[in-house]
């Protein structure tokens, strides 16, 4: 057929268009859309591409797959079905015409649509009653974004004396909020090339504290978000840190810090001009330059991985009660456990399920005055209220996008008055309830 084609006086481009493209194209077609399917949804080709700050459809449902939230899933695999079919509809308007085309176009659409997510409702400022026994009603702080009053991805918060909200998220900054939820301003964390802040507390002093895990430190920062303190030193030895994730101080003014992976434990650390026990490793200066005569020293240290009481997999946050109890989230065991501030194991609670007094991944708690218990549950997505005595008092939301739902909530934070806050990480924004 090139012969012919030439004979006749085709040229190059006219040969390879009458005579060599009608027989490689459907080929071509195939091989196309096999590539392109594999883009769409080969995970470690997406994480290869995944945009700074931002999240692929493939990706999140790699993310959600691990905690098993299935109608999640369900509903993101629908729209990725939705894009691998949009080659094919292209194909079809083209090659059938625009009438018949046009009616396997919308009954195509109409069958995803008909089996696929709600509208995720849009931020407001505006109070949602809820139905619950302590909390009146829920209001929506912020929407996805990184300007400011925005989020992608709050992991932790935490309050002020004044009752101002302070939030980190994946964009490595802390912004500040009023009580009723008014922005304030913001500050970026020191670094941010090996990973985000997580986990926050408040000192004596007033300072916010927020935890760094990838470089093994702690920072505290005044209201303004000036930078006054910081310690921590990475490694596996009592003082030194491997990913730590949560800390809470007690009423000694000692700071009890969770950490996971290699050690999965807690230690508790006094700052100030004294010495380490001995025994438990070395004392850490704590900078910069006009604090240096104050050093991070460890006074005890607890836990290791396991199942058993005393152990941990994947100690997410810790919280102080009343009497200086510790309780530890101890995420991946599905329960808490409660120590005394040495370290003695009291008692735990909890197991793997979704049933009240059943946890999935407790990411975080937060312990009032009279001793009941807030946890944030990642996996149920969902809030569990003990009481003091580890009684289940109420459940609070569930897994969706409305006012009072969650998507995967990553942290919480209780104010003066007792209204909660909520870090509703992937549907990115702060849920604020209100104490009755």
């Amino acid at each position: 057929m090139s012969d012919a084609a030439r004979t006749l006086g085709a040229g190059p481009w006219r040969g390879f268009r009458d005579t060599v493209w009608p027989q490689v194209a459907p080929a071509c077609a195939a091989a196309w859309y096999l590539v392109y399917l594999l883009c769409l949804w080969d995970v470690e080709s997406v994480v290869l591409i995944q945009p700074p700050g931002g999240e692929t459809l493939a990706l999140r449902i790699f993310n959600l797959l691990h905690y098993g939230h299935a109608a999640q899933v369900n509903s993101l695999c629908i729209l990725l079905l939705g894009l691998a079919l949009v080659p094919w509809l292209a194909w079809t308007l083209v090659r059938c015409g625009t009438s018949r085309g046009s009616r396997v176009a919308l009954a195509l659409f109409a069958i995803l649509g008909a089996a696929g997510c709600g509208r995720n409702p849009e931020s407001g400022g505006e109070m949602t009653p809820l139905q619950s026994k302590l909390f009146s009603g829920v209001t929506v702080l912020g929407s996805r974004g990184v300007s400011p009053g925005q989020f992608n991805k709050p992991r932790s918060l935490v309050c002020d004396r004044d009752d101002n909200l302070y939030v980190v998220d994946l964009t490595g900054r802390v912004q500040k909020f009023s009580p009723d939820g008014r922005y304030l301003l913001q500050w970026q964390m020191p670094e941010t090339d090996l990973g985000k802040p997580k986990g926050m507390t408040l000192d004596h002093d007033g300072n916010v504290v927020v935890v760094e895990p990838h470089y093994m430190r702690v920072n505290h920062f005044t209201p303004g978000g000036h930078l006054v303190a910081q310690w921590g030193v990475k490694g596996t030895n009592v003082g030194e840190f491997i990913l730590p994730r949560g800390i809470a101080e007690d009423s000694h003014g000692d700071f009890h810090v969770s950490e996971y992976t290699v050690v999965d434990r807690v230690q508790r650390f006094t700052l100030g001009p004294g010495t380490a026990v001995p025994g438990l490793g070395h004392c850490v200066d704590v900078l910069p330059a006009g604090t240096n005569h104050f050093r991070a020293c460890p006074t005890a240290v607890w836990g290791s991985p396991g199942t058993e009481n005393g152990q941990f997999n994947r100690a997410e946050n810790v919280a102080v009660g009343p009497r200086d109890e510790v309780f530890v989230a101890d995420s991946c065991n599905h329960r808490i456990q409660v120590f005394d501030r040495d370290g003695k194991f009291l008692r735990c609670h909890g197991r793997a399920g979704s049933h009240p007094g059943e946890f999935s991944y407790p990411y975080d708690i937060r312990v009032d005055a009279s001793g009941n218990q807030y946890i944030c549950e990642f996996g149920n997505s969902r809030i569990t209220i003990l009481d003091a005595r580890d009684q289940v008092i109420e459940v609070v939301g569930g897994a969706g996008a409305a006012p009072g739902q969650f998507a995967n909530p990553w942290s919480i934070a209780l104010d003066s008055k007792g209204n909660l806050y909520i870090a509703d990480s992937q549907n990115h924004r702060v849920q604020k309830l209100h104490r009755r």
